[in-house]
């Protein structure tokens, strides 16, 4: 399981899911998260799961789409 945060610290309970340019590349970061896991841990891509709560519900519905 892996649990991040947004980029900007001071934004902690924010996501960029919205990919506002002058904003942190939250989506970027995510989707290298999860490269890198996947290759890391040799993990099944069909078995990846994403879900959140307000906000991170949003970016895991940006992420899915």
């Amino acid at each position: 399981m892996v649990t991040p945060e947004s980029l900007i610290p001071e934004r902690t309970t924010k996501w960029n899911y919205n990919n506002i340019p002058e904003h942190a590349d939250d989506v970027g970061f995510l989707n290298a998260l999860m490269d890198s896991v996947i290759l890391e841990y040799n993990k099944d891509t069909g078995r990846i799961y994403v879900a959140g709560s307000s906000g991170g519900a949003v970016m895991a519905i940006n992420l899915a789409c």
